[in-house]
Order: structure tokens, then sequence, then C-alpha cells
């Protein structure tokens, strides 16, 4: 959504011609700017799924699985229990009778 709207922003800005010279000058707020360096300079986040043993899950989100494992509070105790993990946008599973069934 953020960057979604720096470039609304970045869009309504005014734009001057110089018919003598050819060129064209983009006027944009600083703010505007600052905001899109910061979100040039953020690492992706990713939303993944994790599929435990015994048919619990839960989404959670990072830069990369280990990342978002560790901001998810999740050690190495809780990795072991994991049955597998994808990507959020790559399907979903339903535990049934003690398997994990793509849906």
């Amino acid at each position: 959504m953020e960057a979604k709207e720096i470039l609304k922003q970045i869009l309504a800005s005014t734009f001057t011609v110089n018919k003598a010279n050819g060129t064209v000058t983009l006027v944009v707020d600083q703010e505007v700017i600052d905001r899109a360096v910061v979100l040039a300079n953020t690492p992706d986040v990713h939303e993944f799924t994790l599929y435990f043993i015994g048919g619990k899950k839960e989404v959670v989100r990072g830069a990369t699985i280990a990342d978002a494992c560790n901001k998810a509070g999740y050690g190495q105790g809780a990795i072991s229990a994991l049955d597998f993990y994808c990507k959020v946008d790559e399907g979903s599973y339903t535990y049934v009778d003690g398997n994990w069934k793509k849906d």
C-alpha cells in the first residue's frame, strides 16, 4: 500500500516542460522523496504459513522464512515441530486424518 501511495503522489506532482530545450522537470515534495527512499531500502516482506505436526498452522511475516520465524519468536525447538512451510500465495493446506491436504 505504501508504494502505491507514493506513486500516486509522484504522479500528482508538478511537471514543467521547457519547450526551448525539450527538458521536463518534475517537482516532488521532499517528504514524498524521503518516504520513497525508506521504502526502497526496506527488504521485501513475505507471508509464510507454518504447518506444524499435529495440525496447527500459523502465518508469519519476514524478508525470509528464517527472518519470519525469528520475528514470530520461534526457536529451534518449535522449528523441529514444523512439518513444512510455504509462501501464503503458493496455496493452503487443511489437516485431515493426520495429514496435510492441499486445498
